[in-house]
């Protein structure tokens, strides 16, 4: 079933809440879930798209009210397995001051995205030289001395349930967690760097900015593997 389905709806609300969308019910979301996946996915593995929209635009006006707002859901097959990442380079912060609200006026991203070479991904910093996210995931860094690392969930990043998921694990196992700005040398300096997405899972990134970042992780690997028990469960 449906991966920490619940947290998801919940970050949905909250936006539309924030953008003053009255949220349509949701109430069969699980069960049109379970028919798209068992029709489009029919091994169970794959991963479900849910849109809300705003309705029809009036071109008057920047805020529709003439139409209630439209669900769309859409489910695709894809192989389940951690993300092993190649490369990635930093880049200035070039996004509206909101991004904690999720929304699919993602033009920022996608020519941050476009800015580093083919095959890369891309992780923003501040003018102060500190690490806010990547242009759609979470970033998590391993300290040389086994704490786990992640930015605050405040307005400056968007709040991802995967990055949830790795916070109760690692209290779970007992793993040292610290919730602070990580500046772009610690970055560099870091035993390993995860990118967390709801796509990638628990991505491994293997160099930054051009130098390796050091492998064979014990935490990464029981972070890994308890984190796929979980999406086991649903």
């Amino acid at each position: 079933k449906p991966f920490m389905l619940n947290e998801h709806i919940e970050r949905l609300k909250r936006t539309l809440i924030s953008i003053k969308v009255p949220a349509p019910a949701l109430d069969a979301t699980p069960h049109i879930m379970d028919y798209l996946i068992k029709s489009n996915a029919p091994s169970g593995v794959g991963y479900v798209f849910l849109c809300v929209s705003s309705g029809a635009i009036n071109k008057r006006s920047l805020v529709c009210r003439s139409h209630p707002p439209s669900i769309i859901i859409q489910a695709f097959p894809k192989a389940y397995k951690h993300a092993e990442i190649a490369h990635a380079y930093l880049q200035p912060e070039n996004r509206w001051l909101t991004p904690g609200i999720k929304c699919t006026s993602l033009i920022a991203n996608a020519i941050t995205a476009l800015s580093v070479p083919n095959g890369a991904l891309a992780i923003y910093h501040n003018r102060k030289g500190y690490i806010t996210e990547g242009t759609h995931f979470n970033i998590c860094v391993i300290t040389k001395k086994g704490s786990v690392i992640t930015t605050p969930a405040n307005k400056h990043i968007l709040p991802g349930c995967t990055r949830s998921a790795v916070l109760a694990i690692c209290e779970d196992l007992g793993i040292p967690t610290q919730e602070h700005p990580i500046h772009k040398k610690e970055l560099c300096e870091a035993q390993d760097i995860l990118c967390l997405s709801s796509l990638m899972h628990i991505g491994k990134l293997h160099h930054i900015e051009g130098a390796p970042v050091a492998s064979s992780n014990k935490i990464t690997e029981a972070i890994r593997e308890r984190y796929s028990a979980m999406m086991q469960q649903g």
